[in-house]
């Protein structure tokens, strides 16, 4: 499996768990460990959905982690709309 579509699922997976926190954690507070503070899960989740949604967009949001986009290798930033062979051939008569 490819690093681009590992992204796509690990971006996915936090989406769904956003929309859980979004759909389930009306009653739930995440609080600190002292137990003084919390944020309202619903909250943790619009964060990951518009977290999500701006990877979804481009953005890069594995910056220095093992998803990092900069740590491809060459065939995996090629478009997927240029073929194996279209680029044999591009290579062959000399274009680029």
């Amino acid at each position: 499996m490819g690093r681009r579509i590992m992204r796509f699922i690990v971006t996915l997976l936090l989406m769904l768990v956003g929309v859980g926190g979004i759909v389930i954690g009306e009653d739930y507070i995440l609080t600190s460990a002292d137990g003084t503070a919390g944020i309202p899960l619903p909250y943790v989740g619009y964060f990951l959905v518009v977290f999500c949604l701006v990877g979804f967009l481009g953005v890069n949001i594995y910056i220095g982690g093992p998803l990092d986009k900069h740590n491809d290798s060459p065939e995996e930033k090629m478009l997927p709309s240029i073929s194996a062979e279209q680029r044999i051939e591009s290579k062959k008569s000399g274009k680029q």
